[in-house]
């Protein structure tokens, strides 16, 4: 058997707005003055649809396993001397929803990488041809989801580059979904890069549409610009798209003139482990095209070509400091 497959099979993600609301009820219904119609009520909405159960049954399995941490090292996590959880809660407090929240979220959230159609480890780009023609090309650890009959790309996590496909004409457009983002290629090449706060989108070619509850009307993005904006919050400032940005998909890394802490940035990306960098640093540039497959091998032409030095505190840290 398969348990990846049968994880994704029966993986549902419960909305945020679904889980703030079970929270609310949890912590209502553990409120001193709470009523028999607050019950009820609660109750209700339990039964109101098939999400609200789950979500409230998946924040009091929480609950329950927070119960059974030790009293002191709940007092640790909770900054307060409250004999239980519970009766902390009781007391008028929500932190208890709001931490079942965070941690549901993350269950969610990492069960959807690990589940997703296509990944890439650290280190490892991958090329992809879609079954309808499209050429998708993931960055160094990031995970996407594929709909061949809706023709949607989800990213969960990380970089891609899309060059779109006609190979069936009849399909419906082919949109990609980003941190509540759609951009809808037309007839383009671009890349889509995810962080936790910010979306950034640069146009290679042809021209894509970006919308969301936030971006309405939508906006449509050319060949030659890119923006970087938080889908919560979208200030849409579009500047050019720097060609030398894509070099990735060829496994280069390639700069010109850059602050050597910001290169560093962008070579940790792709290496195994964390790259520290001395700030006293950033006034030294680099310049130049560097393989993406041996990224132990650009920390060592950085302490030949710059007056740097590399300490290594484990298999997994370097530091970059001045000689």
């Amino acid at each position: 058997m398969n348990s990846k497959f049968d994880a994704k099979r029966q993986q549902h993600i419960i909305p945020e707005e679904i889980l703030l609301q079970a929270s609310q009820w949890q912590a209502r219904l553990w409120a001193e003055d709470a009523s028999e119609d607050d019950q009820h009520a609660c109750l209700n909405w339990r039964q109101a649809h098939p999400d609200h159960e789950q979500a409230w049954q998946l924040l009091n399995g929480f609950n329950q396993q927070f119960e059974q941490v030790p009293k002191q090292q709940q007092k640790i996590l909770l900054g307060q001397d409250s004999p239980s959880l519970t009766e902390w809660i009781k007391k008028g407090s929500a932190l208890c929803a709001i931490l079942g929240i965070g941690f549901v979220i993350y269950q969610q959230h990492y069960l959807a990488i690990w589940t997703a159609d296509y990944s890439t480890k650290v280190g490892e780009i991958r090329h992809i041809q879609l079954s309808d023609g499209t050429q998708l090309v993931l960055a160094s650890n990031s995970a996407v989801d594929f709909d061949a009959n809706t023709r949607k790309i989800d990213v969960l996590k990380g970089q891609i580059f899309v060059e779109t496909g006609h190979k069936y004409p009849h399909l419906p457009a082919l949109q990609v979904h980003s941190n509540n983002t759609v951009i809808q290629p037309l007839g383009t090449q671009f890349t889509v890069k995810q962080s936790k706060k910010d979306l950034a989108i640069a146009v290679y070619e042809g021209s894509v549409k970006i919308s969301s509850d936030q971006i309405n009307p939508a906006i449509i993005l050319k060949s030659g610009w890119q923006v970087q904006f938080n889908p919560d919050q979208p200030q849409i400032n579009p500047s050019p798209a720097d060609s030398l940005q894509l070099a990735w998909i060829r496994n280069k890394l390639v700069v010109e003139q850059i602050p050597l802490c910001d290169f560093l940035k962008q070579v940790s990306e792709y290496h195994r482990g964390y790259i520290h960098c001395d700030q006293t640093l950033q006034t030294l540039k680099v310049s130049g095209t560097y393989s993406l497959d041996n990224t132990q091998q650009i920390l060592e032409q950085m302490t030949q070509i710059l007056p740097v030095q590399l300490n290594s505190y484990s298999d997994y840290i370097v530091t970059v400091k001045a000689k």
